[in-house]
């Protein structure tokens, strides 16, 4: 693991990252899964939690997240998911910040699961919703389709601040998020 820790930090070094938008220090970040892969840099520095699977796949990505400073909330939307939100509730109570991909770990693919809108409406959340874009990338044939930008590429992320009361159901929650990583995929072929 300390090799892809390493090879991780090399990668995205190599990363030209342009940003738009406030980062707030109390917020639920939430961001689809095949664009995850630049967040731990653009976001260091934070003090908050990221909810991660705790599957093999998982166990890795939590070591990478745990050098960049972060806590990890280890929770399955099979298994274990009522530990998970009993954490995010109490964490996101105590003044944390919390990093949640949506539509992970295994999809559908832009689709939030229903109980973690009902959780955010709830804990009446203050979010930050993340778009990314890559000049050049490569796209992996997936449940995600996930995204890798290529070594040196350019990467334009953009962060959009609201309450969760601002959506009355998931389908206009998921439609901003889209909409978000739209503009970003835009604005990184001009950057």
């Amino acid at each position: 693991m300390l090799f892809l820790k390493i090879l991780y930090k090399l990668y995205v070094k190599t990363l030209r990252i342009y940003t738009l938008g406030y980062k707030p220090e109390h917020s639920i970040y939430l961001f689809w899964h095949n664009k995850m892969f630049p967040l731990l840099r653009v976001l260091k520095g934070k003090k908050g939690k990221v909810l991660i699977s705790p599957s093999r796949d998982g166990k890795i990505a939590s070591y990478i997240v745990k050098s960049y400073g972060f806590d990890v909330i280890e929770s399955s939307y099979r298994k274990d998911r009522f530990k998970g939100a009993l954490e995010i509730l109490r964490s996101y109570k105590e003044g944390l910040s919390i990093g949640i991909i949506p539509d992970g770990p295994l999809g559908p693919r832009y689709k939030i699961k229903p109980e973690l809108f009902n959780l955010l409406k709830k804990l009446n959340a203050n979010l930050t919703l993340i778009g990314v874009g890559y000049k050049n990338h490569l796209e992996f044939n997936s449940w995600d389709r996930f995204q890798l930008p290529l070594p040196f590429s350019k990467v334009f992320v953009m962060f959009f601040n609201c309450n969760i009361n601002n959506f009355e159901n998931i389908q206009e929650l998921e439609k901003k998020l889209n909409e978000l990583n739209k503009w970003a995929e835009e604005i990184s072929k001009f950057i």
